[in-house]
């Protein structure tokens, strides 16, 4: 599977409501970095890129699923990826922020947290930053502008979303 087999899913469906009804109504009801003159028809695709640097997205499990994916396809919406037990593959976060349509934008920060007892399937993110530096990804540099937390003795409930939130 490839970053591109995700096309024509439900995660394209909700990108397409986020970009162009969303984002557009908040930005256009609320005091933010978007200059639109409160009007929702002046808020374009180009403006929206512009002011990613001041746009974040996170969640947990699902949620969380979204968010990695958010940082593939609305990478030109969000500089900023709170990311809190999911998971996603390495190889599709690797493949898709170094996709030629993502060229132009960077990840300011991307924060991965998973605690310990969440299951067996969730020790592919013990290493993944080790995993996406190894396979190219210049874009996410543990240390600089990428984290992952294993917190020890927490499962997939509300103590490790207070945490990781507390933590982020």
């Amino acid at each position: 599977m490839t970053a591109g087999d995700l096309e024509g899913t439900l995660q394209e469906n909700f990108n397409i409501q986020l970009r162009d009804s969303i984002i557009p109504a908040v930005e256009s009801t609320y005091s933010t970095y978007l200059d639109c003159d409160g009007k929702i028809e002046n808020v374009t695709p180009e403006k929206i890129a512009a002011s990613r640097d001041h746009r974040a997205i996170g969640g947990f499990s699902g949620g969380a699923t979204v968010t990695a994916m958010m940082a593939v396809y609305g990478i030109d919406m969000f500089s900023y990826f709170g990311v809190n037990s999911n998971s996603w593959d390495p190889d599709l976060l690797t493949q898709g922020v170094n996709l030629e349509a993502n060229k132009n934008y960077d990840i300011k920060y991307y924060m991965n947290t998973l605690g310990t007892e969440e299951g067996p399937d969730r020790e592919v993110w013990v290493d993944m930053y080790k995993q996406i530096e190894a396979k190219g990804a210049p874009k996410l540099v543990d240390g600089t502008n990428m984290t992952f937390i294993r917190f020890i003795g927490l499962d997939h409930d509300i103590v490790n979303i207070r945490t990781s939130l507390y933590n982020a």
